[in-house]
């Protein structure tokens, strides 16, 4: 795998967001570092650094202007990996876990 799509959903009106990560601590909105994306116009990102086994926090800021909307912080955890299967652990907006997997060809 190349790496892994972050996708997510924005109703309303945006110019593009900017993508937060950390691989160390939980993200927390008052001390974000340094966008790994700007000017993101689509709503994903392929993050090409990612490690199995490596919990990954990221946020996503929807920019209009110099208005700014930062999201609540989401949770992956590569779990899994095989050549033809990978399988994603991530915390959700409610503290649930979703498991996503996905076949390759």
């Amino acid at each position: 795998m190349a790496g892994i799509a972050v996708q997510w959903s924005f109703f309303g009106n945006f110019d593009s967001f900017n993508i937060y990560k950390s691989v160390t601590v939980p993200l927390d909105v008052e001390t974000l570092p340094t966008p790994i994306a700007m000017g993101v116009v689509k709503m994903f990102y392929i993050d090409p650094d990612v490690a199995w086994g490596e919990t990954t926090h990221y946020m996503v800021e929807a920019v209009r202007g110099s208005e700014r909307e930062i999201s609540a912080m989401f949770t992956f955890q590569f779990i899994f990996n095989t050549p033809d299967l990978y399988v994603v652990y991530q915390s959700d907006a409610d503290g649930g876990i979703v498991l996503l997997w996905e076949f390759e060809e």
